[in-house]
């Protein structure tokens, strides 16, 4: 889920959902967007050029409780790092990446 806000409608947040379906949410209140309350938002294709992204640390407010928590991070490590994670993370009985993750948060 992405948002937006659009330059001639100060008052709304565009809600791009993962199959490139845009929503409307109107009101700039504090709290998780209802996607059941939102309108659609059928603008002709030049009006993309007034969307811009709403910065991470404002749309965390409006994200739904369970995409607040979805953050992707890319890290780098060695093979040897890696054989040495996915040993531990097989002692453990778990997958690599549960294995990091439980580390990380």
């Amino acid at each position: 889920m992405k948002l937006y806000y659009h330059r001639s409608i100060p008052n709304a947040i565009i809600v791009e959902l993962e199959d490139g379906t845009r929503l409307r949410h109107d009101g700039l209140e504090i709290k998780a967007i209802d996607l059941s309350a939102c309108k659609p938002y059928l603008p002709p294709k030049a009006y993309d050029a007034a969307l811009f992204p709403v910065p991470d640390y404002i749309a965390r407010f409006y994200l739904p409780e369970d995409e607040q928590k979805r953050v992707k991070l890319r890290i780098n490590i060695t093979p040897s790092e890696k054989a040495g994670l996915e040993h531990r993370a097989e002692e453990g009985g778990q997958t690599v990446s549960r294995y990091i993750r439980d580390r990380i948060f």
